[in-house]
């Protein structure tokens, strides 16, 4: 019997991890861990099965994938000892470096790596964005909101605060303690994840 945690996620015995949601966020998901997968020596859990449904409901659409050892980083990080901590920092530069280096299929485009619409989970309202096709047209929505503000100069001045001139990158877009996966007793990181 499956254990049930609240939302999207069910740990289906020792081995397997089934993430349930919706059809166009999963499949920006698995294309991502397909691609560091493929691209890096990050550890990210395997695909073994997906199932999508663009006209299904956001519950029905699942990815079946490996479940890798260890424990959030979060909860081990007060037990690890200096050795171990250091080992982590040294990993997880390492792994964020190899991803910082991929780079986009569509230059200079912003989004999924398929050059699809992305989510940003900043902006926290699980709506897809872009593709964008430049760093100043991804700037110009995320200051979007403020055009509404009352005070003349508000968005000219909210806008100069984004330079257009950034190295469009591969990014984790919501890297935490709780999706970092380690040996406590080695540090060494068993997998990242999302």
């Amino acid at each position: 019997m499956a254990i049930q945690i609240p939302s999207r996620i069910t740990f289906e015995g020792p081995d397997t991890v089934r993430e349930w949601g919706d059809a166009a966020r999963l499949r920006r998901e698995v294309e991502a861990m397909t691609f560091v997968q493929r691209e890096t020596s990050v550890p990210v859990p395997t695909i073994l099965e997906v199932y999508f449904d663009d006209h299904s409901d956001e519950d029905k659409c699942w990815i079946l994938m490996e479940r890798l050892p260890g424990s959030q980083l979060g909860t081990a990080w007060p037990e690890m000892d200096d050795n171990a901590r250091s080992e982590t920092i040294r990993q997880l530069r390492s792994y964020l470096e190899q991803i910082h280096h991929l780079r986009p299929a569509g230059a200079g485009v912003i989004g999924s790596v398929s050059v699809g619409a992305t989510f940003d989970y900043r902006l926290s309202n699980m709506h897809t964005c872009g593709p964008f096709a430049s760093v100043a047209d991804f700037h110009e929505f995320l200051v979007a909101p403020v055009k509404q503000s009352p005070r003349p100069g508000t968005f000219a001045k909210c806008r100069a605060q984004f330079p257009d001139t950034y190295d469009i990158r591969f990014a984790h877009a919501d890297l935490s303690w709780d999706n970092i996966l380690v040996d406590a007793s080695t540090g060494k990181i068993t997998g990242i994840l999302d």
